[in-house]
């Protein structure tokens, strides 16, 4: 993702390599501009599945995003058969990446969802037969807010009653900073199925339990993340002419600073049975996380041009970088709750008052290869073609654990069972890591002077 115009009077200038037989001392300054594709680590959603049809466990990070560099050099003198210089080079990318799952689900399963931290004065039990004429389920939660406000809810399928039942209920606690969506789904006749359903949201957590036959359940996860990498590298260059070639490898101190901001939104449809003439709430959880890293190394590189045409030159580079890397995550999370029918939920944000943050140490390498061909517009001026593949062996993302660890669960391949959660938990996160890969066509503009 990086662009550097091997700038220390390098590739562009050798256009024309009278530049490296002067001797009096020259600069050079470039610009570049590029479009840059990358792939970055996935991000977990932090979804425990009991349940068939999941389909992923993570959300990918491919994007797109611009590029910009600039470059200078000043050549020093001559030392024997080597002209020295001296440059600096920084680049830009600001990216982007927008990437969507949709898991579902046939048959009977749980589902758990935890926040970053779950409510401590909650209790949910949800209880699910699937017994032939029948079929029962139940969702009962009883709640206190850290604000001292409650819900209270208690949704059964109406007792013998037949076919098909779609049933839930919701409570808002006074000052919308807590709520409770209880539902339930049964089925008795050809099908003979029983599902049930609950969410909870304080400004101490929140969390959401399915459980039973979760055929139709779908659960949608986007990840939003916005990336700026940008960083700077000091070299010193020594530079020959050999067999109608130019040679010149440097090094020095290199610097990176990688930033993703996140949003992750998550958001559950509970599937009615048909025919239906309820339509459950919509569950959802949003995630604001922002993760920062600084790179603190060195680079050597090794670029080596060649005329192929007149005024025309084809130059072919090689870097690689080790870094000291810091890691820093801070994140938020919320919750909300809206719509339903018959009797319709409005709108209700819970923000989670506690939010995480983490920290991590390491060392990454980085790896570059850049062809590139150089046109010269004058005796001093040129316009290169080119581009970038880049390897950087560690960049950080966010592993998660979805499971609520105080919930347990009796279900077993069957429909039938009870799912039982009484106690706060705090979801496990960890930072992780793998490779990021780039590539980046460039254009880039040089003059000597």
């Amino acid at each position: 993702m990086s662009v550097k115009l091997y700038a220390v009077l390098l590739s562009a200038s050798l256009a024309s390599t009278a530049a490296f037989a002067q001797d009096a001392p020259a600069s050079a300054f470039g610009a570049t501009l590029g479009a840059t594709f990358f792939t970055m680590p996935h991000i977990d959603k932090g979804i425990a599945f009991g349940a068939p049809g999941a389909t992923s466990s993570s959300v990918g990070g491919g994007g797109v995003g611009a590029t910009f560099g600039l470059s200078g050099g000043l050549s020093v003198g001559k030392f024997g058969a080597f002209d020295a210089a001296i440059g600096l080079s920084s680049f830009a990318t600001i990216g982007q990446s927008n990437s969507t799952v949709v898991d579902t689900f046939t048959g009977p399963g749980t589902v758990a969802i935890g926040g970053y931290t779950t409510p401590a004065n909650a209790n949910v039990v949800l209880t699910t037969n699937s017994a032939p004429g029948n079929s029962a389920a139940s969702s009962v939660i009883t709640h206190t807010n850290p604000q001292g406000g409650g819900e209270a809810i208690n949704v059964n399928n109406p007792v013998n009653a037949g076919g098909v039942v779609n049933n839930y209920a919701a409570s808002v606690a006074a000052g919308n900073n807590s709520f409770a969506l209880g539902g339930v789904v049964t089925q008795q006749g050809a099908v003979n199925s029983a599902a049930a359903y609950a969410a909870v949201a304080a400004s101490d957590g929140g969390v959401f339990f399915a459980a039973g036959d979760l055929t139709g359940l779908a659960i949608t996860t986007n990840v939003r993340r916005n990336v700026v990498y940008t960083g700077a590298d000091l070299s010193v260059a020594m530079s020959t002419n050999t067999g109608g070639m130019a040679v010149q490898g440097y090094a020095g101190p290199s610097y990176r600073l990688l930033d993703q901001s996140s949003k992750t939104t998550i958001s559950v449809d509970i599937p009615e049975a048909s025919p239906a003439a309820t339509t459950f709430p919509t569950y959802s959880m949003a995630r604001d996380e922002q993760l920062t890293s600084n790179y603190f190394g060195g680079v050597v590189g090794l670029n080596l041009s060649k005329p192929i045409a007149d005024n025309m030159t084809f130059s072919l580079g090689v870097e690689g970088g080790v870094y000291y890397v810091h890691d820093n995550m801070e994140g938020r999370e919320s919750y909300s709750i809206a719509g339903g029918a018959p009797t319709s939920v409005p709108l209700t944000t819970v923000n989670n008052a506690n939010g995480i943050g983490m920290e991590a140490d390491g060392v990454a390498w980085s790896a570059k290869l850049a062809p590139s061909i150089t046109v010269a517009l004058a005796s001093n001026r040129q316009l290169t073609f080119g581009g970038t593949v880049d390897y950087l062996s560690r960049v950080a993302s966010v592993a998660r654990d979805g499971s609520v660890a105080s919930a347990t669960n009796t279900y077993a391949g069957t429909d039938d069972g009870t799912l039982n959660y009484s106690a706060s938990s705090q979801t496990a996160h960890s930072l992780s890591f793998a490779p990021m890969w780039s590539f980046t066509p460039t254009v880039s503009y040089t003059g000597q002077f």
